[in-house]
């Protein structure tokens, strides 16, 4: 301990004493006071008057302290504590502290997120768990604190006591807020008032849960509850399940939705759980949705059944951050030279016609070397496979095995991969029509190229363009003729004898610790009988033109102000795009930054459809702006404004959103406004026009 003290002296048995002040620093911490008395050989320190003893982002504030500082014990009274986390200050004062090596306890509390708080807690009891060594993965108090439990706490608002808890617990990997509560107005759900409250319960046997209850009133949609809980395990896992259920759900249909169209009971189950394996992993998901919606007279169900307009009305953030509801669940393992992966797949609701996987097992080997630049690689796909609705099965076989290299002859690269490829089909049946035998079919194919490496350097910057130029060409086919089963993914595709040229490359550019990589790649019939395509659907395309398709991505940062990502696929066969992502996102200066979001929607109907959304946030010292717009073809420029005010308070965080939508013709379709609190909540905002979704991650009391 390093002691700094005027006028001190040393009385009998070798202990310090001061009274005009001192400043004691041991182990990363520092104690203030007025008087101190100090004991090294009995590990005994005493001080009082305006003690002041800083951690670690805590500060506290005590009449008087006791500590045994190589044994880390010690108490305080009369407490005063400040907490400092993520932006935010917890303040507390308790009647006295118990300080032990690996747990704080405070007495006869009261807690609040400081200064302008309108809501606080009462607790006899609070422990603060700490860790034996600091956790460097995790930032601020996290780093040091494992958890908190609050006994029998009471929360208040403006004084008043409004809910009480038998037992109350925090872990600070749950980042989700003690309540929100969301009121506002849409056109299917009429005016409406949302609440959620939560709580973490006591770890038991290394399992961290959380429960949250839920009340919907929805003045024209009717009624609901629901129930959420969260849970993990260092050792098995983590997973959800959420519950909801709108006993009389009035369905709105018609134009616009302008008409009731019926009244129904709508209930959903979305459940989750997955565990790591180290070299692989167990995921289950099992979905239980409300049927399809009634339609009102005159109107036709979407060929493809089935849509997520529930989730869209009562769970708007929960699309954002989650994939399509289904049911199903997989294993994946990797060993040194190879992954397998077993796993199902259903469809969550009857109507729904995309094709099931029922069982599916994968096995992949990554390039391995076998002598020098020669390399081997390749994976196999047995599924089974059904198509309900149309009464369509099979088990699929697909396979690739190939041995290729790459080697340089310094800024000349030469490369050179041949293999195999097969498809097979087994058990199948056809629109209720069993087929009497199996299908198989397998081809040759090579590809080979040369690349060119150009380096150029800055005093800041290198960038690397790689061209390439090269062929693919692949045989005919030997075996049966395959028959259309039409289970629509990209396995289900057998080209061959197609013959291309091929035109592309790779660039890189590094600035600094910032690093952006693009690729491309396009495709040239080198015959006339190359421009044909057969999709999946046994549709025949022929392409306009020699060029057969192009696909790329892009992702990284270009200095400390612009990230970019994206990937695309566009065949020129068939002229269309088969996929397209693309996300933008550039911070003018430290307050305001700008973004835009680029997707594709495929829709047979009508076209490939780009949907754009540009927009900003603005964030000041405690008020954040948010603003897009989205942009489809068809109907009007603009089809959705979105405005979006949010205002940081110490104990939680107040959101004003409103939405402006235009229907698919051009005409209105409905303006949706709302105001929500998140209550011991932060900043985080979600920008998908709910106005009041889960916010970003912060300490919360609970």
């Amino acid at each position: 301990m390093s002691l700094e003290a005027p006028g001190y002296h040393i009385a009998p048995g070798g202990v310090l004493v001061a009274q005009q002040g001192f400043v004691a620093t041991y182990e990363g911490k520092r104690l203030l006071g007025d008087t101190i008395r100090y004991d090294e050989p009995g590990d005994d320190l005493y001080a009082e008057g305006s003690i002041v003893y800083l951690m670690p982002k805590v500060r506290i504030h005590a009449e008087r302290i006791g500590l045994h500082p190589k044994a880390r014990t010690g108490k305080a009274w009369k407490v005063e504590a400040f907490i400092e986390t993520r932006g935010r200050t917890i303040h507390a004062r308790a009647e006295r502290i118990e300080i032990e090596t690996t747990r704080i306890t405070l007495h006869d509390v009261e807690a609040d997120l400081g200064y302008g708080a309108i809501g606080s807690i009462h607790c006899p009891k609070i422990r603060v768990y700490l860790f034996e060594e600091p956790k460097k993965d995790r930032d601020g108090f996290e780093e040091y604190v494992s958890g908190v439990d609050v006994v029998s706490p009471t929360g208040r608002v403006i004084g008043i006591p409004v809910l009480w808890f038998p037992y109350l617990y925090r872990d600070f990997t749950f980042d989700y807020p003690w309540s929100r509560i969301l009121f506002g107005r849409s056109r299917r759900l009429g005016y409406f008032a949302h609440y959620w409250i939560g709580s973490n319960i006591p770890a038991f046997a290394g399992w961290h849960t959380r429960l949250e209850a839920r009340g919907d009133l929805n003045s024209r949609s009717g009624q609901g509850f629901g129930a959420n809980g969260y849970w993990r395990h260092d050792v098995f896992g983590r997973g959800s399940v959420e519950y909801f259920e709108m006993p009389k759900e009035t369905v709105a249909g018609g134009v616009n939705d302008s008409v009731d169209v019926a009244e129904r009971r709508a209930r959903m189950v979305d459940a989750e759980h997955q565990v790591n394996l180290g070299k692989g992993a167990i995921y289950g998901r099992y979905t239980h949705e409300p049927e399809q919606d009634p339609l009102a007279p005159g109107f036709v169900r979407p060929i493809a059944g089935g849509d997520e307009r529930f989730r869209a009305d009562y769970f708007r953030t929960d699309l954002d951050r989650r994939p399509f509801a289904r049911r199903g669940g997989g294993v994946t393992y990797g060993i040194p030279f190879a992954t397998l992966a077993v796993d199902t797949q259903h469809n969550p609701q009857r109507d729904l016609r995309g094709t099931e996987r029922w069982l599916g097992v994968h096995a992949e080997v990554p390039p391995a070397t076998i002598i020098g630049p020669l390399h081997a690689a390749g994976y196999a796909w047995e599924e089974d496979l059904h198509r309900p609705h149309d009464d369509t099965e099979a088990d699929r076989l697909r396979v690739d095995a190939s041995l290729g290299g790459l080697q340089w002859i310094g800024g000349l690269g030469l490369d050179a991969t041949g293999g195999v490829r097969g498809l097979r089909y087994d058990r199948g049946r056809i629109a209720g029509v069993d087929q009497t035998s199996s299908q198989q079919r397998h081809l040759l194919y090579t590809e080979s190229g040369v690349r060119v490496r150009f380096e150029q350097e800055g005093p800041t910057w290198t960038h690397v363009f790689t061209p390439r130029a090269g062929v693919e060409l692949s045989s005919v086919g030997q075996g049966d003729v395959l028959p259309a089963y039409g289970f629509g993914d990209a396995r289900d595709v057998f080209e061959e004898d197609q013959h291309f040229y091929v035109l592309g490359f790779d660039t890189a550019l590094t600035k600094g610790p910032y690093l952006l990589r693009a690729r491309a790649k396009s495709r040239w019939a080198m015959r006339d009988e190359d421009r044909v395509l057969v999709d999946a659907a046994g549709v025949v395309h022929t392409g306009p033109t020699r060029l057969a398709d192009v696909s790329g991505d892009i992702e990284g940062q270009i200095g400390p102000r612009l990230t970019l990502s994206g990937a695309f696929l566009y065949d020129a066969r068939p002229r269309r795009w088969q996929s397209l992502t693309g996300v933008g996102n550039y911070q003018v200066t430290k307050r305001l930054a700008v973004h835009h979001v680029i997707n594709l929607s495929p829709d047979t109907a009508g076209g490939d459809r780009f949907d754009n959304e540009p927009g900003f946030s603005f964030q000041a010292d405690r008020y954040r702006f948010d603003g897009s717009v989205t942009l489809r073809p068809g109907g009007r420029p603009v089809d959705v404004y979105f405005a979006q005010l949010s205002r940081s308070m110490v104990d939680g965080t107040l959101i004003f959103s409103y939405e402006y939508q235009h229907s698919p013709t051009g005409g209105f379709y409905d303006q949706r406004y709302s105001i929500g609190f998140v209550f011991f909540g932060t900043e985080g905002v979600d920008t998908d026009g709910s106005g009041g979704g889960r916010s970003g991650s912060s300490y919360s009391l609970r």
